[in-house]
């Protein structure tokens, strides 16, 4: 179960367009602040878009939605 208002691995990883590995890795080292409860990382919201504004290839949602991170699919048709 999610605590309130934290931020799991999968959805730092998706709000900075990076993968899970590298969240951990992150939050290991202290490159990004976590909460550990019952051995899984959680993150705090404000901790996460602080970062996003630092990191060049961070994609954070506008309104903290998830879905402001779904890009459209290219057409296979005109990719070459």
């Amino acid at each position: 179960m999610q605590p309130a208002d934290l931020l799991s691995v999968h959805e730092v990883a998706i709000r900075l367009s990076i993968s899970e590995d590298t969240v951990i890795t992150w939050a290991r080292d202290g490159t990004l602040p976590a909460q550990m409860i019952d051995d899984t990382y959680w993150f705090q919201p404000p901790d996460v878009a602080a970062y996003a504004n630092t990191y060049p290839n961070a994609d954070p949602p506008s309104d903290g939605a998830v879905n402001d991170l779904i890009r459209p699919s290219q057409d296979s048709s005109t990719v070459p």
